[in-house]
């Protein structure tokens, strides 16, 4: 019997990039290794399936949250993540200056590490100092909140088109490094950060350390920052710094997603209207095209988020649950479906 303290209007959108696309190593592994998946498949199958769901992981948040940027730039992916990691926001053109370590391999340079970096606040802030003393005069300006987060405000802003670290790792950042109207200008300040970092003394520690150098800078994401729009959300959970960047710019409240079976058993625990649930566990699986990751993350999420979803529908608890993959699908699932 349905709690009637709960409205039958709270409905729950769950985003999920990658949720329905395997690494292509998953057709080699052995019959033992694949976890029982029925509950995924049943809800798949009997859902609605819409053509209106959002495309891609970045993007798709961006759209989630009524944001459609000009498809001729960057997403202003540092711009709302600099909102988040510094708390304040700033009208200026910024742009992601992550650090990363290139390795040398035969007739190409691979980026080899980012998050893996193990950097430390104090390390990233001194990177900062002495890329804002080096380029001063170029009107740079490097902020190093978090670690692994760095961001550059550029006057003029720049004409680039960037890709995110997360696409290129493992692979020769040739193919990957910026182009647009100002590319040539900014490899050469690239190569110049190169150079700088190569002879910083917080490189040499880390190195007498065993500790991999910061070698190089990872630019991308640049952008202003966007308008606020009305929001369809309530709440919103996720641990992705841009998801919570955008709700911090939107003005609705952002957490760790929560156990859900606990939070859905508590009457009080669920806002009046649509909330958002936002995980990157399936997307890492895939960028990684680690196979047994995948399946592993899309376990948990059957087992953690969509059995107790399911029993909350079937009892009325929530109206209705949209599961969104990121490839432009929408399965819409309701208590009539079950």
């Amino acid at each position: 019997m349905a709690d009637s303290n709960v409205p039958v209007s709270t409905d729950l959108t769950l985003f999920l990039p990658d949720l329905l696309q395997a690494p292509a190593g998953i057709a080699h592994l052995p019959p033992g290794e694949f976890p029982d998946l029925r509950l995924c498949e049943t809800v798949l199958s009997r859902a609605e399936v819409h053509a209106d769901g959002p495309r891609g992981a970045e993007q798709g948040l961006f759209n989630l949250f009524g944001i459609v940027p000009s498809p001729a730039l960057d997403l202003p992916i540092a711009a709302v993540t600099r909102l988040y990691d510094a708390g304040r926001a700033d009208p200026c053109w910024w742009l992601r200056a992550d650090p990363v370590c290139v390795q040398p391999d035969r007739d190409r340079v691979v980026l080899v590490a980012h998050e893996t970096l193990a950097l430390t606040l104090d390390e990233a802030q001194r990177f900062a100092a002495e890329l804002n003393a080096h380029f001063a005069a170029d009107g740079w300006h490097v902020e190093a909140p978090h670690p692994l987060r760095w961001y550059l405000r550029a006057t003029p802003p720049a004409q680039l088109v960037t890709q995110p670290p997360g696409a290129v790792l493992g692979k020769d950042i040739q193919q990957w490094l910026p182009v647009g109207p100002d590319a040539a200008r900014w490899r050469g300040y690239l190569n110049e950060a190169q150079m700088l970092l190569h002879a910083s003394p917080v490189n040499a520690a880390r190195e007498a350390a065993g500790q991999l150098p910061v070698n190089s800078l990872w630019l991308w994401g640049g952008g202003v920052l966007p308008q606020r729009v009305p929001q369809p959300w309530v709440q919103v959970w996720s641990d992705s710094v841009l998801a919570c960047g955008l709700a911090a710019l939107n003005a609705v409240p952002c957490a760790s997603p929560p156990p859900l079976r606990q939070v859905l058993t508590q009457s009080n625990a669920l806002p009046r209207g649509a909330m958002l649930l936002h995980s990157e566990a399936l997307q890492v699986g895939g960028t990684m095209r680690d196979p047994v990751a995948w399946l592993s993350a899309l376990l948990q999420f059957q087992d953690q988020w969509l059995a107790p979803l399911v029993s909350a529908l079937r009892d009325g608890r929530l109206g209705r649950v949209d599961l969104l993959p990121g490839d432009g699908r929408r399965f819409m699932v309701t208590r009539a479906r079950f």
